[in-house]
């Protein structure tokens, strides 16, 4: 006898029933992912006409297309007719000045933010319990050594825990929100005579094969940049973007900002949601593509840095005042990790003296980085684009400083894996060592540059190696990994950052390339192809002789100061020496 109907009834509900609790009890509430950015927009303007969920809404609808714009040109048909339903132009939800002013207000409360945080201290003393010592002299850099260098006192070291903690606290898991960033790009800084090295190095660019559209970051508008962002840049496939207009013209009053700190701000001011930062003087020596963003090791990590000849010097109290535990567990050597097979963990005690600080597990490793080139997805890694412009900010104030104890370089290069670290975030420094670039001068061999290597190509060869040596006997040491890399042939120059001394053709032609009448080449590496000297001297002749560009660079040199100064400047060794490289 079938069971009466209403016995499905009651077996479908409690179906229905179990699903239903089953849903709540594993349903996971969605996280409002702009609830930081509410709170920072509020805090920095609470009284401000445009409420945040405004702000985010038109971020989020994005600017007017092309396409949505009207149209003064009217659509026939053969015979002349206007075409019947025809859709009319709507008018876009956001209007342009719209979008970009949503995009300040989210940019200047961020940098507020930053401001808002200020150590209530700065390092001054930069006194050494070594004298004159520096950590480069030493091959082995423990902890015990590294804390025998700078010297910060207990208020210095009270003072930036709490602004830190503070930072991090109100930074720590943060996204962008959607439609702050967009797309890939090249960034670069100018203002004063960084605006000739950045034009030379985006022709370079371009004529090397790069396609990426490239922002310049300046630090306000001045007259004699008016050329380079009006004309120059838009020629390149490339624009101004002006602090002033993101952050109001007395943003300094905040913070104040120079030299390397503007790398910081840079991250943060650009439009581009992954970027390739690059400094002025750094040229390229192959095609800079969408491939850098769309290939391994950026699609896996979301931020690429490149190596810098020394090891860490970073001073065990800057761990302490950022709350990162170092544990004396050896995890690596150098920039090799070991498999946990090799791990080895002593005493905190023996620690301190045997193992190498930056070989330890929780600590930045090792090698310090070179920050001429650094690839970074903003989507990926908000937090640590914050926390870096923290740390260049406050970067003179006593960061620098700690990060790099007064060695070669000091500056903004360590403060971006420094900021990953903290924040627990991988990222992938390249394993090929920084290659050197020069020439040689009465058998004295003079450095004038760094080459660095293609990432895609590096992490190919550094998969290789950990496959080849994952069957072998061989421990995964880095000499043996420098010895894999070694050959020429199994990488590519990418970048050569010719940063000392830098591109200015008149200090180059008195008495460096040209002395006693003996002309040389200042870039002699075998691993750079074809004549590539002679391009980049071309460039800037053609640029200063034939294009006559007019710079804050031209106008403050006396070779360029008037037009028959100019003509002088050109007619004389500047073309000789182009003449000369020509035929090498």
């Amino acid at each position: 006898m079938a069971p009466p109907r209403r016995h499905y009834i009651v077996l479908l509900l409690s179906l229905v029933l179990c699903v239903l609790l089953y849903s709540a009890a594993t349903h996971t509430p969605r996280v409002d992912e702009n609830a930081k950015i509410r709170e920072i927009l509020n805090d920095a303007n609470p009284a401000a006409e445009l409420d945040p969920d405004t702000i985010l809404q038109r971020l989020q609808n994005g600017p007017p297309s092309a396409s949505a714009s009207p149209s003064s040109v009217t659509s026939t048909g053969s015979s002349g007719e206007h075409i019947k339903n025809k859709p009319k132009n709507r008018k876009p939800k956001v209007t342009l000045e719209e979008f970009e002013e949503s995009r300040a207000q989210v940019i200047k409360a961020i940098f507020k933010l930053i401001a808002s945080v200020r150590p209530a201290i700065t390092y001054t003393d930069r006194r050494s319990n070594r004298g004159d010592d520096s950590p480069l002299s030493h091959s082995v850099l423990t902890e015990d050594l590294l804390s025998q260098f700078l010297q910060f006192s207990p208020e210095f070291v009270d003072a930036f825990k709490s602004s830190h903690a503070d930072a991090v606290e109100k930074i720590y898991g943060i996204k962008f929100p959607q439609g702050l960033y967009k797309g890939n790009g090249v960034v670069m800084i100018g203002g004063d005579d960084y605006s000739w090295l950045t034009l030379v190095s985006i022709k370079i660019m371009r004529d090397f094969g790069g396609d990426l559209p490239v922002e310049v970051i300046m630090p306000r508008r001045v007259e004699a940049d008016a050329l380079f962002c009006d004309k120059y840049l838009p020629e390149l496939d490339a624009k101004c973007v002006y602090l002033t207009d993101l952050l109001g013209e007395n943003y300094e009053s905040e913070i104040n900002i120079n030299k390397y700190q503007y790398k910081g701000v840079a991250l943060l001011a650009s439009s581009f949601e992954n970027l390739l930062l690059l400094d002025s003087d750094n040229l390229p020596v192959a095609p800079v593509t969408g491939q850098l963003f769309n290939s391994t090791p950026f699609s896996e990590y979301g931020m690429v840095f490149w190596p810098d000849f020394w090891k860490r010097s970073t001073s065990p109290v800057f761990y302490d005042i950022a709350a990162t535990e170092v544990l004396p567990i050896r995890v690596r050597d150098c920039q090799v990790d070991y498999p946990e097979s090799q791990y080895s963990t002593l005493r905190p005690k023996d620690a301190r003296t045997q193992i190498p600080y930056h070989d330890r597990l929780g600590a930045i490793p090792d090698k310090s980085t070179e920050s001429g080139q650094l690839l970074i997805s903003k989507r990926e890694h908000a937090d640590v684009v914050l926390l870096s412009l923290y740390y260049n900010a406050y970067g003179p104030d006593g960061y620098y400083a700690l990060l790099s104890q007064g060695v070669a370089g000091e500056g903004d290069k360590d403060t971006f894996p420094a900021a990953a670290t903290v924040l627990e975030k991988q990222f992938y420094q390249l394993k090929k060592n920084v290659g050197v670039n020069g020439f040689m001068r009465n058998g004295e061999y003079r450095g004038v540059g760094m080459l660095q290597y293609d990432p895609i190509k590096d992490y190919e060869n550094f998969q290789e190696f950990v496959k080849l040596h994952q069957s072998s006997d061989e421990m995964f040491e880095a000499q043996n990994m420098d010895n894999f890399l070694g050959p020429e042939e199994k990488s590519k120059v990418m970048f050569a950052h010719c940063n000392f001394p830098k591109l200015y053709p008149d200090e180059l032609l008195q008495d460096f390339v040209i002395r006693d009448h003996e002309h040389i080449k200042i870039l002699e590496s075998s691993q750079i192809p074809g004549n590539y000297e002679y391009h980049f001297w071309q460039t800037m002749y053609e640029l200063i002789c034939l294009d006559w560009v007019d710079l804050a660079y031209t106008r403050n040199k006396e070779q360029m100061s008037t037009p028959e100064e100019r003509t002088k400047f050109c007619d004389g060794a500047f073309k000789e020496h182009v003449e000369w490289l020509k035929t090498r």
